[in-house]
């Protein structure tokens, strides 16, 4: 699975790990368990259509779904990621540290959460 240019390692709803994720009777998560032509966009954070991002001082607070408008946003400025037009092979990116324990949240989520939890 992937989001933007990166690929996701591991898929968590708040502190609960989540190993299998449906959408309506498709598994969409791990990686590979879908057929790709199966599935519609949801969302779609881009990191290349600058306005769909607020920085502050090169992080970034608010980042806006193309698609359908599920903002994620992270108000404490050291838990932001970094935005960097150059980041990913001269390409725009945003960069999430682990170490630094940067991320963004969503008020509304484009995924059936609670049917995702049920079958995990």
């Amino acid at each position: 699975m992937y989001v933007g240019t990166g690929k996701v390692a591991a898929l968590q709803v708040g502190s609960d790990l989540i190993s299998r994720a449906y959408l309506g009777d498709e598994i969409v998560y791990p990686p590979g368990s879908y057929p790709l032509g199966s599935l519609s966009t949801l969302a779609w954070w881009r990191a290349d259509d600058a306005s769909s991002l607020t920085l502050a001082g090169g992080k970034v607070s608010q980042w806006r779904d193309v698609i359908a408008g599920h903002d994620m946003a992270q108000g404490t400025d050291a838990r932001r990621p970094v935005y960097s037009a150059i980041s990913f092979a001269a390409s725009p990116g945003v960069t999430f540290s682990s170490s630094g324990q940067t991320y963004l949240s969503m008020s509304t989520s484009p995924w059936p959460i609670e049917a995702m939890k049920a079958r995990c």
